[in-house]
């Protein structure tokens, strides 16, 4: 039942689970540890961020950051072309 629930959920927010064998590697870009740099762009890092950590995460959960992160954080920062070395925190 909550299998169920979950999938519901889920349902249009990501693509098809990959299926046996396979990772998120076939829909989200891949950055390999040993790539993290402080001079990548931090919208790279989100997503390698969200691929390393999906296991650590409900489905559902992930499925909510896989929105936001894909559809609006992401995009967002790749248009400014913002590196992690960059990036900065304000206060408004």
């Amino acid at each position: 039942m909550l299998q169920k629930a979950r999938r519901e959920a889920t349902k249009g927010i990501l693509p098809p689970r990959p299926k046996a064998g396979k990772s998120d590697q076939d829909y989200l870009p891949v950055v390999a540890a040993g790539d993290l740099r402080s001079s990548m762009l931090f919208s790279q890092y989100i997503l390698y961020w969200l691929q390393a950590n999906r296991t650590t995460w409900e489905e559902t959960t992930y499925a909510a950051y896989y929105g936001v992160i894909v559809h609006v954080i992401a995009p967002y920062f790749e248009e400014r072309l913002v590196p992690l070395d960059k990036l900065i925190t304000m206060n408004t």
